[in-house]
């Protein structure tokens, strides 16, 4: 029901994710960046807003020659100058600046998981960094695949498959692992129930009446 994917991956955070005042400061052409959620403590609520999106990442996938005269082949020069083009994630790439063309999720999951795996979705998609899973799913059915991937089953079937070695307990669930998780199938679900029980949820603490409305429609 749905393709999974690591957020990106940059090797050089520096240079990739630009607050307005660093792109103000530079110029940079509004082509070449576009928001993006670095961390899930950004999201406010389950369903992603504008506001929430504090940071941009630059993506451009043009060779140098036709950067000519903008500001982005002035930042990426710069960026060679801090030496960025040698990091090895960069290093591999066929541009060192050009992270690949690729859809914007309409969701996303957290990587590591503190006490609540939280599926965040946005109608007309968001990137998020390596902090997250990306979830494809067909649009028509992103309201029921995200109650049913925000349920309590999931949780407990997340908690079976997931290992706490990282600090203070931390859950961390590889990309593989996100892959093989098994659902409600989200076609038994009703569409509006589920949107309307998403629409202004916040982030489904475990004792949240928002949690408890979401799992008796799965239920």
């Amino acid at each position: 029901i749905a393709e999974v994917r690591r957020g990106f991956t940059t090797g050089a955070n520096e240079f990739f994710y630009l607050d307005d005042e660093y792109i103000r400061e530079w110029e940079i052409e509004e082509e070449f960046f576009k928001p993006v959620i670095k961390s899930p403590k950004e999201c406010k609520r389950i369903l992603v807003k504008p506001a929430d999106t504090k940071f941009n990442l630059f993506l451009c996938h043009k060779e140098k020659r036709e950067l000519k005269g903008t500001a982005a082949l002035e930042y990426i020069k710069q960026g060679e100058a801090q030496g960025f083009h040698e990091r090895p994630t960069c290093r591999g790439r066929d541009r060192w600046w050009d992270l690949g063309r690729r859809p914007e999720p309409t969701m996303n999951v957290n990587y590591l998981v503190d006490r609540v795996m939280r599926f965040f979705i946005k109608e007309d998609g968001f990137y998020v960094s390596d902090n997250f899973q990306e979830i494809h799913s067909p649009m028509a059915h992103l309201w029921q695949v995200a109650v049913s991937a925000n349920s309590s089953i999931l949780q407990l079937f997340a908690n079976v498959t997931g290992r706490a070695n990282f600090g203070d307990g931390l859950m961390k669930i590889q990309t593989y692992e996100v892959d093989n998780l098994t659902l409600l199938k989200p076609t038994l679900l009703d569409t509006k129930s589920c949107k309307a029980s998403l629409v202004d949820a916040e982030r489904l603490e475990l004792e949240d009446s928002d949690r408890k409305t979401l799992d008796e429609i799965v239920f």
